[in-house]
């Protein structure tokens, strides 16, 4: 081959390589994004079922409509 040619081939190892590594970063950091999504997925879940349990028990209380001031 020639030294063109050579030059040429050397240069796309190099941008091939290049391109390898930010696919792989790319890959680690969607994975890391996936994890997170999922833990503050079962986060949101878990307030959410927290916050219906204490309108549930709110119901059951009474409202504050139904409470007689103090003054009284």
């Amino acid at each position: 081959m020639s030294d063109d040619t050579d030059r040429r081939v050397d240069d796309l190892e190099v941008r091939m390589a290049f391109l390898e590594r930010t696919v792989q970063e790319l890959d680690d950091v969607a994975r890391e994004a996936h994890d997170e999504i999922a833990v503050l997925r079962d986060a949101i879940r878990k307030l959410t079922e927290r916050l219906d349990q204490g309108a549930d028990a709110a119901v059951h209380v009474g409202s504050p409509e139904d409470e007689v001031p103090p003054h009284y």
